[in-house]
């Protein structure tokens, strides 16, 4: 669960999202998506009790539009994605986003009362890659 908060923040953080007009600011963008997403678990019942199907359905709708999928793979599959074919990324692609799906809609069924540190944003103009810094702050628990 808190993988998913995390690898959340950080997925929406590392995401080059399509031109807009007005384009939402990253610490906004995460934000938003953050809190929608803990809104509708909070008030779902079905998704709390484990539907996978709508666990899937919410990550989705709610999240994977933000996700720059291709350069995410890139990221985590480092120097060897330079060496591979079209075909080998785009099934290295569809793979990685399969695995957040599936890990994201399990950690759904345990997402709970947790509360969020959004930290000010640190971007220079001109800035085109941007971490958002995102605490989650649970009763009992370390801070992630």
């Amino acid at each position: 669960m808190k993988c998913w908060i995390a690898c959340a923040a950080l997925a929406l953080a590392a995401t080059v999202v399509q031109a807009q007009a007005p384009i939402t600011p990253p610490d906004e963008l995460v934000k938003s998506v953050m809190l929608e997403v803990a809104d509708i678990v909070a008030r779902d019942k079905e998704i709390q009790g484990g539907d996978r199907r709508k666990s899937i359905a919410l990550i989705e709708q709610k999240a994977l539009p933000h996700f720059n999928f291709a350069g995410m793979t890139a990221l985590a599959v480092g120097p060897a994605w330079q060496k591979s074919t079209p075909e080998q990324k785009q099934r290295l692609t569809e793979g990685f986003r399969s695995l957040l799906v599936r890990t994201y809609a399990s950690s759904l069924t345990v997402f709970r009362e947790q509360n969020f540190d959004f930290r000010p944003l640190r971007m220079k103009p001109g800035d085109t890659d941007v971490t958002v810094l995102v605490r989650v702050l649970q009763t009992g628990s370390q801070p992630v």
